[in-house]
C-alpha cells in the first residue's frame, strides 16, 4: 500500500533543484523529558510534545494544550542517521544515530551530562527527513533506542522499530526429559521440602512433571494372545 503523500509534496520531491531535506529527531526518555534535536538549527511543530527537564510530563513551556502549530526549537546535535530499512518480511534491522558530543565545557559536555543525569535506554524516539520547501514530512521512523557507544566527540544510539520480534520470546521453555518447573513453585505443587532431581521418577507430583518423556519408565504387561482352542481336522483328498 503506498503511502498516501499530498499531492504538493510528490511534485517537490520530484523536482531536480530546491532545499535538501532536514533530518530531525525526537526523544523522549522514560521519565517523559524530551529532547529535539536536528542536521540544522530550525524551529517546527515537533511529533513529541515538548517537555522540559524539570517539569511534569505534558508541560510546554506553559501551554498545557499547545496549538497545532507550536514549533519546537531543534538544536543542531544530530550529526547521521543511517540503516533505516522497510521490508515486508518480519526482519527488523537497527538503525544508528549519531549526536554530537563537543558542546558545553571542558569538564563535562552536554550531551554526556545528559547520558549521566538519565537513562536514554528504551527512550521513544522519532526521526524524519522534513522538506522546508513544502513544509511537511518526506520519511518518518518511530522506534526505541538504545546507546551503543559514547566518545569525547560522539555518542552513537541504536534504534530499534516498534515492532521488534527480536526483542520477543515465543516459547521460554525448552523440551527436554527434565523437568522445568522450579521446585516448590506453583507449576511444581510440592511442598514436602524434599527436592527432587528434576526427573520423572523422582517427582512427587507426577500429575505436573513438565517434561517429555523419551523413554519407557514403565515396561508394558504383553497382552495374551486370543488363541483358539478348537481342534480343526483337516481331511485330505485324494
Amino acid at each position: 500500500m503506498p503511502y498516501p503523500y499530498p499531492s504538493e509534496l510528490i511534485q517537490i520531491m520530484a523536482s531536480m533543484t530546491g532545499p535538501a531535506p532536514i533530518c530531525l529527531l525526537d526523544v523522549v526518555r522514560i521519565d517523559g523529558t524530551s529532547f529535539h534535536w536536528g542536521n540544522k538549527e530550525i524551529d517546527v511543530a515537533p511529533v513529541y510534545p515538548l517537555t522540559l527537564p524539570g517539569t511534569p510530563p505534558g508541560w510546554w513551556g506553559g501551554l498545557v494544550n499547545p496549538p497545532a502549530d507550536y514549533d519546537t526549537h531543534y538544536f543542531p546535535w544530530l550529526l547521521s542517521a543511517t540503516g533505516f530499512h522497510h521490508t515486508r518480511s518480519m526482519q527488523s534491522d537497527t538503525a544508528s544515530i549519531m549526536i554530537q558530543d563537543v558542546s558545553g565545557n571542558t569538564l563535562q559536555r552536554d550531551m554526556a551530562g545528559l547520558i549521566i543525569a538519565s537513562s536514554f535506554e528504551g527512550a521513544l524516539f522519532c526521526f524524519r527527513e522534513w522538506n522546508p520547501l513544502a513544509q511537511q514530512t518526506e520519511f518518518e521512523q518511530h522506534g526505541r533506542l538504545t546507546v551503543l557507544s559514547s566518545s569525547e566527540l560522539e555518542v552513537t544510539f541504536g534504534a530499534n522499530q516498534l515492532f521488534n520480534p527480536n526483542d520477543y520470546d515465543g516459547n521460554p521453555y525448552a523440551y527436554s526429559e527434565t523437568c522445568q518447573w522450579r521446585y516448590a513453585s506453583p507449576g511444581c505443587g510440592d511442598t514436602t521440602d524434599n527436592p527432587c532431581q528434576q526427573t520423572y521418577v523422582t517427582c512427587r507430583q507426577p500429575n505436573r512433571f513438565f517434561g517429555v518423556l523419551n523413554t519407557v519408565v514403565f515396561p508394558p504387561t504383553p497382552p495374551t494372545a486370543n488363541v483358539s482352542t478348537n481342534q480343526v481336522e483337516y481331511r485330505r483328498v485324494v
